[in-house]
């Protein structure tokens, strides 16, 4: 009789006959004990409840009346291509927002944006979607360069 050499992914796990498949326990236990494992986790990960997502506020942080709106829209509507710097704050006033665009590599100023905020969702973040808004681009020269209203107002 020959003696086999013991097969190291196989464990005796009971006496018996070498080779007795019976009585063996594989390494293959521990990937299906893991497989166990992720399936598990994938169960309760796609039947777990979502947490609730948060809801808008019922109230903007901020909103002009509807007169304020119009007024706002109708100056901002008499904006040119080339007007400057004070003939807009002289018609829509002092903007919301007043900030300085630059170049990041040699801080070489190419512009300056104004924004005047008719309705604003939250006081920390921008809401592209529901905050209201006349956008103002002014060049290097601090000149209109455009002249963007997204602004919701009733008749």
């Amino acid at each position: 009789m020959s003696q086999s050499t013991p097969n190291p992914s196989i464990e005796r796990t009971s006496p018996g006959k070498p080779g007795a498949a019976s009585h063996l326990k594989r390494s293959t236990s521990r990937k299906r004990a893991v497989s166990r494992w992720l399936l598990v986790l994938i169960f309760l990960a796609t039947n777990a409840k979502a947490e609730p997502q948060p809801v808008e506020p019922k109230q903007p942080f901020f909103q002009m009346n509807a007169k304020a709106k119009l007024s706002l829209v109708e100056q901002a509507k008499t904006l040119k291509s080339g007007d400057s710097y004070q003939t807009v704050i002289s018609r829509l006033g002092v903007p919301t927002y007043d900030q300085i665009a630059m170049r990041k590599e040699n801080n070489h100023i190419i512009g300056r944006n104004l924004k005047y905020y008719a309705v604003k969702w939250d006081a920390n973040l921008v809401n592209e979607i529901q905050d209201e808004l006349v956008y103002v681009f002014l060049d290097e020269k601090h000149h209109v360069q455009s002249v963007q209203i997204k602004v919701k107002v009733e008749k």
